[in-house]
């Protein structure tokens, strides 16, 4: 599993990619990515965080993920 987080910068109204990477590696743990997220809402003001799980060694189905299944 890899993980991203998704949410608000300061001042946005939108929701914009917020972190996938941390020092070049992708997010392979959960709690890691919990406390990145706390990070982002409590020092840098990011909102609305959230984390998105993607399984790799699944295929993706982009049909299901835009909501047309």
């Amino acid at each position: 599993m890899e993980y991203v987080i998704w949410g608000r910068p300061p001042g946005a109204t939108e929701e914009t990619l917020l972190l996938a990477r941390v020092e070049g590696e992708t997010i392979n743990d959960r709690q890691a990515a919990q406390r990145y997220a706390g990070v982002l809402e409590k020092k840098h003001g990011c909102t609305k965080t959230r984390i998105q799980e993607i399984n790799l060694d699944e295929p993706l189905d982009f049909l299901r993920t835009a909501g047309l299944k």
